[in-house]
């Protein structure tokens, strides 16, 4: 439903209606698949079944588009956040064409998925005995970074439970102060948690959230990148990736020595070097052949 979620933005700023009305038969096999997958957690075991089976119900099925439970699917929030976002902009789009009928199938899927996904999060967080908002249903895990989309881009700030929301990024906070200040030993992390700096902002917390911005801009590597790897170290000098392919090139008297090393397999097009320096290239050395 993100492609959905695409689409009422660029009407929002073409309001080319005509190109939106191209799309609309994608927008509703969109919002049938919902359909389809929600069907699946409606049934009998689901509504009275055990109280995990039941913190499921009306929700989409398992997953693992959440990477962080790749090695067994679960019942993502963050899944039913990005539905949610979709039948909501899929009602929006309705009402634009003048779609009345679907405007108001889709509004009432929308808003039956609403409660029933708020009620999961509530019978979830009762069943792990939590007082902030999990990240799946089985697990009750602490996920701050899952969990901020449902303010942006979801825009569910005020429906999301509450103390739970606000206990979510106070607990989220004393982590990230602890592990700034050194009161925690800590080894990676992954910027995806730039997300949470959003989330200080609509909270209207603009303090912390420029104490994030500090912060996560100072891990930027290489600095003349302008971007964050996939994984932040702490040290900076310990040799870990940032790809598959290790090289170094270092200038040896009038010759350039590169060393390539890794588990990279070597592609078609081979690998293409290309000297940084204004010489011609005069020979080449390859493992000590020329």
């Amino acid at each position: 439903m993100q492609q959905t979620r695409s689409y009422e933005q660029y009407f929002h700023f073409t309001k080319d209606t005509s190109w939106l009305r191209g799309k609309f038969e994608s927008i509703v096999k969109a919002v049938r698949y919902i359909q389809f997958l929600r069907s699946q957690r409606k049934t009998d075991t689901y509504k009275y079944g055990t109280p995990e089976q039941r913190a499921m119900f009306g929700l989409v099925p398992e997953s693992i588009s959440h990477e962080g439970y790749s090695a067994k699917p679960m019942h993502s929030y963050w899944d039913d956040f990005w539905a949610l976002r979709g039948l909501n902009d899929a009602t929006a789009i309705a009402q634009i064409l003048g779609e009345k009928k679907l405007e108001e199938e889709f509004k009432s899927e929308a808003n039956d998925f609403q409660n029933r996904l708020y009620a999961s999060m509530r019978l979830a967080m009762q069943n792990k005995n939590i007082d902030y908002i999990p990240g799946c249903v089985e697990l009750g895990d602490f996920d701050a970074t899952s969990t901020t989309i449902g303010m942006n881009p979801i825009g569910e700030l005020g429906n999301i439970p509450e103390p739970q929301l606000t206990n979510t990024f106070e607990r989220y906070y004393k982590f990230f102060t602890d592990r700034r200040d050194g009161k925690i030993d800590w080894l990676n992390y992954t910027p995806y948690e730039v997300r949470i700096i959003g989330a200080y902002v609509y909270m209207d917390q603009k303090e912390r959230a420029q104490e994030l911005l500090n912060f996560f801009f100072e891990d930027q590597r290489p600095k003349a990148w302008n971007h964050w790897a996939e994984v932040v170290w702490k040290d900076p000098t310990l040799p870990r990736f940032i790809g598959d392919l290790n090289y170094s090139m270092k200038k040896v008297g009038e010759s350039l020595v590169v060393e390539i090393s890794g588990d990279i397999q070597i592609p078609p097009g081979k690998i293409i070097l290309k000297s940084p320096l204004r010489k011609p290239i005069v020979s080449v050395q390859i493992n000590g052949a020329f």
